[in-house]
């Protein structure tokens, strides 16, 4: 069912989610980049919806419906809520920004406001728990949203929770509006991916870590692109019936060949990972 976890301290709302790729063989020993999807879509710069799903029947329709309504935020809390109401399996988290910040988490018919929302896995979200109490613990106990992020990454490395895996997507407000994060960094995907893609374990020496780039997006957020440099594949994150972002997987490319491809596109690209 995945997991995603909103947060909100003062100003700041920040959504981590996985991508959950989908296995086809017990363990997740192989999981397919095409089988991900992004659940935490930017409706306009100033609202964000997530959601987790047991199926994924209707769910680009109702946040299309969303969509046509997105200057009302209570509209959309309501529409979330009648939806989960008649649908089982099905849950949101909503987030705004309009110089002050909200968000609710919906669940079966029920929409409360809160600071600390989750949706998904209840076996993910034990694991999350564990990992970000201990990450408030550390040096970086005030970066609520760094805490967030590596949490969630802890939960996909230790891989313990089948349903929770893929990429970790970061949503933050940090400049004031709602916006994909851009980062370079290594991540871990404890997994093999199937023929056609490159063996990938976890981050060290012996295991082999590998880098990924996570391009900037821009509004009105339609596309999300990505490139796994050891992996030597990018995907692009694209809109799909104004619904979620659905992956289109570009096999056996150079991140220059697949910054050309995000450029043709029309998806803005930072400069290239520096040689290895």
């Amino acid at each position: 069912m995945s997991l995603v976890i909103a947060k909100q301290r003062n100003n700041k709302i920040a959504f981590v989610s996985d991508t959950k790729l989908t296995s086809t063989k017990p363990g997740r020993s192989n999981a397919a980049p095409e089988k991900g999807v992004i659940k935490c879509v930017i409706l306009n710069e100033y609202l964000c919806i997530a959601t987790a799903f047991e199926d994924d029947q209707g769910i680009d329709d109702i946040i299309g419906k969303c969509r046509d309504v997105n200057k009302d935020f209570a509209k959309v809390l309501d529409i979330l809520t009648k939806f989960t109401k008649m649908r089982t399996g099905v849950e949101f988290i909503v987030g705004g920004c309009y110089g002050f910040c909200l968000l609710y988490e919906i669940k079966a018919g029920k929409c409360r406001k809160d600071t600390d929302c989750w949706i998904g896995s209840k076996a993910g979200y034990s694991e999350f728990e564990k990992a970000f109490q201990e990450m408030e613990k550390g040096f970086f106990k005030y970066d609520f949203e760094y805490c967030t992020e590596k949490a969630l990454k802890q939960v996909i490395e230790e891989n313990k929770v089948d349903t929770v895996n893929g990429f970790v997507i970061t949503v933050d407000n940090n400049q004031g509006v709602f916006h994909y994060k851009t980062a370079l960094h290594i991540d871990i995907l404890p997994q093999i991916l199937p023929p056609g893609f490159s063996t990938m374990g976890h981050a060290s020496a012996a295991a082999g870590g590998y880098t990924v780039h996570y391009f900037p997006s821009n509004a009105p957020y339609t596309a999300l692109a990505i490139y796994v440099l050891q992996g030597n594949f990018g995907i692009i994150y694209r809109l799909r019936d104004k619904g979620l972002l659905y992956p289109q997987v570009f096999s056996n490319k150079t991140e220059d060949e697949f910054g050309k491809i995000c450029q043709q596109q029309g998806i803005y690209k930072i400069a290239s990972t520096p040689p290895q």
